[in-house]
């Protein structure tokens, strides 16, 4: 998972050849409190599992509240991935 709210001015997110490995090809973005939260697929897969079954519970209040304003984007060959204007539009 990577937290950040390093955006150019166009709204583009940039990637290290690292995490570019790590993501492989898809990014799941969302935002949480004032920060771009970034997960790999398999992170936002586990998160939906554990936190969207059975009952209702603050947890899963939460994770609907993340999956309200999630975005799978694709990484292009240069590292980069569009930020959604919703997501870059801070609380005020």
């Amino acid at each position: 998972m990577i937290v950040s709210n390093a955006t150019d001015l166009k709204g583009r997110f940039y990637f290290s050849k690292k995490d570019r490995e790590d993501f492989k090809d898809k990014v799941v973005v969302f935002r949480f409190h004032d920060y771009l939260c970034f997960l790999t697929m398999q992170e936002w897969n586990q998160l939906l599992t554990k936190n969207l079954r059975g009952k209702v519970t603050e947890r899963s209040r939460t994770a609907r509240f993340l999956c309200s304003s999630a975005s799978v984007k694709k990484i292009d060959i240069d590292g980069k991935i569009y930020i959604p204007s919703k997501l870059r539009e801070r609380r005020k």
